[in-house]
């Protein structure tokens, strides 16, 4: 009876290790299984980060190309305006340089023409105000002035360059051409001016 029972026990207790073994084995199959889908999923993760990596890599290599580009044309452009404005500036120094030059002898020029003119320039008044100006013309020291000045006027009297006054009358007049010319009723003491030819006025 005794050999009985432990016969029981050990079969019980083979069962019991045979089916912990099959589990065990079992077991073990999946946790194999499961390594070997790990490592396949992580060569696939491996391979789609290399493949972005790449990917962004050559897109970004792409833009810095396409910069690089842009700022060397950029930079072509700025040289060429540099060269260009640099080049226009000594040009319009050249052409300020010529402007000055002939605004100086200008300049001169005028203060001699004034020098020269100003002496037979005259001032006409009305006996209480000057109302315009004229110049002294001809051997014969006449006035020209405009004729509408002393259009209707009573006293049309000359002041002189050396500040003198003589009252002068209307010896002729043009409407058309609004001249009028004065006689001085005394001597007259101002050099007239000298007309130039107008074929050779330069404007």
């Amino acid at each position: 009876m005794f050999n009985k029972v432990i016969i029981g026990i050990l079969v019980f207790v083979l069962v019991i290790t045979g089916s912990l073994c099959a589990y065990a084995f079992s077991l073990a199959e999946e946790i194999d299984a499961l390594s070997e889908q790990l490592i396949t999923s992580q060569k696939e993760h491996t391979a789609q980060i290399s493949a972005v990596s790449m990917e962004h890599a050559a897109q970004i290599s792409a833009v810095s190309m396409e910069h690089a580009a842009y700022i060397s044309a950029v930079s072509d452009e700025l040289a060429t305006f540099r060269e260009e404005t640099l080049a226009g500036i000594g040009t319009l120094d050249d052409e300020l340089r010529g402007v000055a030059t002939e605004l100086e002898l200008s300049a001169i020029n005028a203060s001699k023409l004034y020098q020269e003119v100003s002496k037979g320039i005259v001032r006409i008044s009305d006996g209480e105000k000057t109302i315009g100006s004229g110049f002294v013309f001809g051997p014969n020291g006449h006035i020209v002035i405009p004729q509408h000045l002393v259009e209707g006027r009573a006293q049309i009297d000359v002041i002189l360059a050396d500040g003198s006054t003589s009252a002068a009358a209307i010896i002729g007049t043009c409407e058309h051409s609004d001249i009028a010319v004065l006689k001085l009723k005394q001597r007259l003491t101002t050099e007239a001016l000298t007309l130039a030819d107008s074929t050779t006025v330069r404007v």
